[in-house]
């Protein structure tokens, strides 16, 4: 039995740990490889209907003991997310949890 086996609004994880909604949930390369770190699930970075080029740099810098990000939700629209996301369901079985915005 797995200690660290728990189950989310009925999902089955094989860990607690769920990558965020960022940049490494960007490519189904990048998914998979913190699903093979161990992550229970992953996120994919937040998509919009239509690509989005978000803020021009800088977007990230240092502040006070950590970092400010302003990316602007930059994103290549649903139809490329679908694309990574078939390529991820094809090469990888735990779970991933999609977010959109509009």
């Amino acid at each position: 039995m797995n200690p660290l086996a728990v189950q989310i609004a009925g999902v089955a994880l094989e860990s607690p740990l769920v990558l965020a909604s960022g940049v490494l949930g960007t490519t189904a390369s990048s998914l998979r490889r913190v699903a093979e770190a161990g992550a229970g699930a992953v996120t994919t970075k937040s998509c919009s209907r239509t690509p989005r080029k978000g803020h021009p740099a800088p977007c990230i810098l240092p502040w006070k003991g950590g970092m400010l990000n302003a990316v602007g939700l930059s994103n290549p629209g649903v139809e490329a997310e679908i694309e990574e996301i078939a390529e991820y369901r094809r090469t990888c079985a735990t779970p991933l949890f999609v977010s959109i915005f509009a």
